[in-house]
């Protein structure tokens, strides 16, 4: 965020020359300017947080003005009117006085560390959070967030103002193209910002909305939680139609603590979570040994159980220090690390036969590091280094069972295109220069952004018997073994389906 304003005496001129100090009440970090010949101060790259403004001149009475939240993406507008100082003296201003951002052009709305902390949220995925913004909702391909009308595939997130896309499939790093239930542990996430239009040109590339994340870091004082979540199946209500919902159980715990080595200097933060969830999915009977008995003589394998267990487990650690070397420098090192495990959850519903899933992997580690530094009042340099490393294997539960198109939607034996292998790895440096001058501030800056794929994706890789008609005429085919069409995925060239399915860049 940003601090403005302008400093006036009692007679309405501009006071030109005061220093104006804005100190961080968790960190110390003290941010300085001085008002240029209009009266006019802006203090950049300020860290969220609670500040204590004070503006001074020889001469004049200090002016201070006392807990001024900053938010993720804010220009905060403060003013000061300094009257001549006879004797030593000062005024504080302690009374709640509104603050207003008259700077901003975009479309946004920012969600703060006490709607996180306070709102309910089911399955402690912050970025549900976004859904309480306009226009923003869950896209239906993938479950991305959909920002403005906008594709969800479109919107871009940044996490502490670095890049955290998967730059392959779309979405967040981690998501694994919805399947994957969280990325980032809610405990530590400060707040988050979402831009719907108006974006500043820094963000680019992104044709669709932009959710700004910054993560916590410690403070002077030492602090933390502690947290455990269930969720009994007695307590899930029924349906309105009477209908009882399916088994599930759904267990989360996890802490996170956070403080100082050195008061003012070094600081640091962690917090770790952990979900072990399990949900009952009933099977169509036709499906099932008790629903077509004809069907599971015929074909023993194929046929499903009529119920079977999906899981979504995931364990997430971060990690963040802050070093403070002195007002003009700061310096962060960050770590989230995510492994998630998902058996049966590839293809979840009642027209799945139990047969036809696999189990869901990704593990994901995004390191960063990032250089603030100030030269002068005017001077301000950001860089940041950023490695990310994500796997994603998707093993198959039934790797000798072909794939084939039943009757409605329902579908009998393997998953055709499974199992599936991709590795991406991503690096990042970026560095922008922002320069104060006059009236203007003006920022530049280059990114290099490079990322490496290697997967295999053989699609019907073991072929798909799919059968036309009437649900009635599609078993009686099925029965006698008399299939419309079969397609399959086949190497030229004398390649393996391997080599012809790789991907490597």
């Amino acid at each position: 965020g940003r601090i403005s304003g302008q400093v006036l005496d009692d007679g309405g001129q501009a006071l030109p020359g005061v220093s104006v100090e804005a100190k961080n009440r968790g960190t110390g970090l003290s941010l300085n300017q001085v008002t240029d010949t209009r009266g006019l101060y802006r203090i950049v790259n300020v860290p969220v947080g609670a500040y204590d403004l004070k503006a001074q001149l020889s001469g004049f009475q200090a002016q201070s003005r006392q807990n001024v939240t900053v938010t993720l993406g804010g220009a905060v507008s403060i003013d000061f009117k300094m009257g001549l100082a006879s004797v030593a003296e000062a005024v504080t201003v302690t009374a709640e006085i509104p603050t207003v951002e008259t700077t901003q052009t975009s479309s946004q709305a920012t969600v703060d560390n006490n709607a996180i902390k306070s709102l309910p949220i089911s399955g402690r995925n912050f970025t549900d959070f976004v859904y309480l913004t306009p226009n923003a909702v869950k896209s239906d391909s993938r479950g991305y967030v959909s920002i403005a009308g906008a594709r969800g595939i479109n919107s871009s997130i940044t996490l502490d103002g670095v890049d955290f896309n998967n730059a392959f499939f779309g979405g967040a790093t981690g998501q694994a193209e919805g399947r994957s239930a969280r990325q980032v542990s809610q405990e530590s996430v400060q707040e988050f910002q979402v831009i719907q239009n108006g974006a500043s040109v820094e963000f680019g590339r992104s044709g669709g909305g932009f959710i700004n994340v910054v993560t916590k870091s410690g403070t002077n004082d030492f602090h933390g939680s502690g947290f455990f979540y269930t969720r009994p199946q007695s307590l899930v209500a029924n349906f309105a139609n009477g209908a009882e919902p399916r088994d599930q159980k759904t267990n989360q715990y996890g802490a996170s603590v956070g403080g100082r080595f050195i008061p003012d200097r070094l600081f640091f933060f962690a917090s770790g979570e952990i979900q072990r969830q399990s949900t009952t999915q009933s099977v169509d009977s036709r499906l099932t040994a008790a629903g077509d008995p004809e069907l599971a003589a015929k074909y023993p394998r194929f046929i499903s159980e009529p119920l079977y267990s999906y899981t979504q487990d995931d364990e997430i650690l971060f990690g963040r220090f802050d070093f403070q070397v002195n007002d003009h420098h700061r310096v962060t090192l960050r770590d989230n690390y995510l492994n998630y495990n998902g058996i049966s959850a590839t293809r979840v519903g009642s027209q799945f036969s139990s047969t036809y899933n696999g189990i869901e992997k990704d593990k994901s580690n995004a390191v960063v590091l990032q250089w603030k530094g100030s030269f002068g009042i005017n001077h301000q340099n950001d860089l940041n280094l950023q490695y990310v490393k994500e796997d994603q294997p998707r093993a198959d539960a039934s790797p000798d069972l072909t794939e084939i198109q039943y009757v409605g939607s329902t579908r009998l034996g393997g998953v055709a295109f499974l199992p599936i292998e991709a590795e991406q790895d991503r690096k990042t440096i970026s560095d922008s220069l922002t320069f104060l001058t006059g009236a203007h501030a003006a920022k530049l800056g280059f990114e290099y952004n490079t990322t490496n794929m290697n997967q295999i994706f053989k699609g019907n890789w073991r072929g798909i018997f799919v059968f036309n008609g009437t649900d009635a005429e599609r078993r009686t085919k099925l029965l006698a073994g008399n299939w419309d069409s079969y397609r399959q995925f086949l190497g030229l060239s004398g390649r393996t389906a391997d080599e012809a399915g790789r991907f490597d860049k």
